[in-house]
């Protein structure tokens, strides 16, 4: 028995385990590729997320100047917090500071 003999006898084995490197090599890529696209759209809902409480903070940025009046600070702290988490991925936190003997809302978050 030569190796031609031995092909014809177990071709669609041969073909077979072909077929299967080939998918296995495919699928391969498949991953790879899915989890470069995971990762990229992690990285825009972060950065989203980062402009988003930044443009919050450039908008209210003279919220936090101090230096005029030393006394309102504790009367507009209150107000404040709102306008500086009137933002919708901050939106918890607002309950906890206007609610904060409720410790429902602090396990909860």
């Amino acid at each position: 028995m030569n190796v031609i003999d031995i092909l014809k006898e177990n071709i669609f084995s041969v073909i077979t385990a072909i077929v299967a490197i080939i998918a296995i090599f495919q699928a391969s890529q498949q991953l790879k590729m899915s989890n470069k696209q995971f990762l990229f759209n992690k990285r825009i809902e972060n950065y989203l997320i980062f402009y988003g409480i930044y443009e919050l903070y450039m908008d209210n940025i003279k919220l936090l100047d101090y230096s005029d009046e030393k006394s309102d600070e504790a009367i507009i702290v209150d107000i404040q917090f709102s306008q500086l988490t009137n933002n919708s991925y901050l939106k918890d936190i607002t309950k906890i500071i206007n609610n904060p003997k409720n410790n429902d809302y602090k396990t909860e978050f």
